[in-house]
């Protein structure tokens, strides 16, 4: 199991390499509030022609997690630009209202 957070999405680069396509059952991501399963790796390239040789360019990497939301990462240069995703509430993240909704996290033992 491996939990990252969005201060460590470059460090894990080269693992959403090779895991892409593929089903992945390790992968967490947590966002301070909540630790959510990675479903899916879908890599977000850039297709072109040079010289009659088609190549691609990774630009980054779009993570659909268990909850339905997308985890958007982009590369420049090897490394993260940013990450976005959708938040699951509007709330403040430390209001009472915030942690009753939340529950018992299912990935916490």
């Amino acid at each position: 199991m491996i939990v990252f957070t969005a201060d460590s999405t470059r460090h894990i680069i080269k693992l959403l390499d090779t895991g892409y396509g593929s089903p992945v059952d390790f992968l967490f991501f947590n966002d301070g509030t909540l630790i959510r399963k990675v479903i899916e790796i879908t890599r977000v390239s850039e297709d072109f022609d040079v010289n009659g040789m088609t190549m691609a360019v990774p630009l980054g990497y779009h993570l659909r997690l268990e909850d339905g939301n997308t985890l958007g990462l982009s590369l420049g240069n090897s490394e993260m630009l940013q990450v976005a995703t959708t938040p699951q509430s509007q709330d403040e993240p430390g209001s009472l209202k915030s942690w009753i909704e939340a529950g018992v996290q299912h990935y916490h033992f």
